[in-house]
C-alpha cells in the first residue's frame, strides 16, 4: 500500500513565475558571445510585491537576471532575446506586460559550481495607452 503525503506540497524553486508584470523596454545590446540581451525596467506599481518570490532567493554566489540601481532603487531585468516569445521589434520606452519565468541552473566548472537563474519571457504584450482628454 502506498503512503499518501499529507500537508502542504513542497515548494519548487527550480522555476519561479511572475505574471502580468509591467515593464518598460530600455535597450538591446550584444554581449561578448554574440547573443542579443534585452534590458527592461520594472515599472509595475506592485513590482516589489510581485517580484518577492524571486528576490527572496537572491543569495551571495547566486547569479540573478536582474539588479537594483543604487541611485533610484529601480529593478532592471536582463533577458536574452531568444527567450522572449513574442513581439518584434521592441520599442524603446514602450510599456509591456510580461509573464516572466525564472529558471535555475547549475554549471560545474573546474573546482566550483556556478548557480543562478535565467529569465524567460514566454508572453509579452504591448500596453496600449489611452489618452484621457
Amino acid at each position: 500500500m502506498t503512503q499518501k503525503r499529507v500537508g502542504r506540497p513542497m515548494k519548487n524553486n527550480n522555476k519561479v513565475e511572475v505574471n502580468s508584470l509591467i515593464v518598460e523596454f530600455l535597450s538591446k545590446k550584444k554581449n561578448d558571445y554574440g547573443a542579443e540581451i534585452c534590458y527592461m525596467k520594472v515599472v509595475d506599481k506592485e513590482g516589489k510585491k510581485k517580484m518577492k518570490c524571486i528576490t527572496v532567493l537572491d543569495d551571495e554566489g547566486i547569479r540573478m537576471p536582474y539588479w537594483v540601481t543604487s541611485d533610484k532603487q529601480e529593478m532592471i531585468l536582463k533577458v536574452k532575446d531568444k527567450f522572449i516569445g513574442s513581439i518584434e521589434p521592441l520599442e524603446q520606452g514602450r510599456l509591456y506586460s510580461i509573464d516572466a519565468e525564472f529558471e535555475s541552473y547549475c554549471i560545474e566548472k573546474e573546482n566550483e559550481n556556478i548557480k543562478g537563474y535565467y529569465l524567460k519571457v514566454p508572453q509579452m504584450r504591448a500596453i496600449i495607452e489611452i489618452d484621457s482628454d
